[in-house]
C-alpha cells in the first residue's frame, strides 16, 4: 500500500535541496544539525501537513454521504474510517519515525569525511598505458 509514500519522496527531496542550498556552512561547521533539520521541515511539512488534512476531509465527506443517502454502499463506512486512520497514522510516523531517522542522517553527513577523489581522477592523471590497479 503506497498510503503516504509521495509525503517522503517530498522529505527526500527537501532534504537534498537543504544539504546542497547549506554545503558551505556545513563543512566550515557554521551550521548545526538541527539548523539544517529545522530547515527541512520548515520547507516541507506546510505542504504535507495540507495534503493531510485535505486527504482526511475527503474521506469523512465520503462517509458524510454514506450517511445522508442511507447507505447505498455497505462497506463504504469501513472504508473511510480504516482509510482515515491510516492518513492519520501515517502522518504520526512520518514525524516520529522518519524525521529522527532524517536527523541521524544529517549527522552522519556532518560528521563524515569528504568522499575520496572519482575513480575517472586516476585515468586523467597517469599515462593510459599503464593498467589500472586491480
Amino acid at each position: 500500500m503506497a498510503l503516504g509514500i509521495n509525503h517522503v519522496y517530498l522529505m527526500l527531496h527537501g532534504y537534498d535541496r537543504v544539504i546542497e542550498r547549506e554545503r558551505d556552512a556545513m563543512l566550515d561547521k557554521r551550521i548545526s544539525y538541527r539548523q539544517l533539520a529545522i530547515y527541512t521541515l520548515v520547507e516541507v511539512m506546510p505542504s504535507i501537513t495540507v495534503a493531510v488534512i485535505f486527504e482526511i476531509v475527503a474521506l469523512l465527506s465520503g462517509l458524510f454521504v454514506q450517511f445522508i443517502l442511507h447507505g447505498p454502499m455497505p462497506g463504504l463506512h469501513i472504508f473511510v474510517i480504516v482509510s482515515v486512520i491510516g492518513v492519520a497514522l501515517d502522518y504520526v510516523f512520518l514525524n516520529g519515525v522518519f524525521v529522527p531517522a532524517l536527523l541521524l542522517d544529517i549527522k552522519r553527513i556532518m560528521v563524515s569525511t569528504p568522499p575520496p577523489p572519482h575513480r575517472l581522477s586516476y585515468i586523467t592523471t597517469t599515462s593510459l598505458t599503464t593498467p589500472p590497479p586491480l
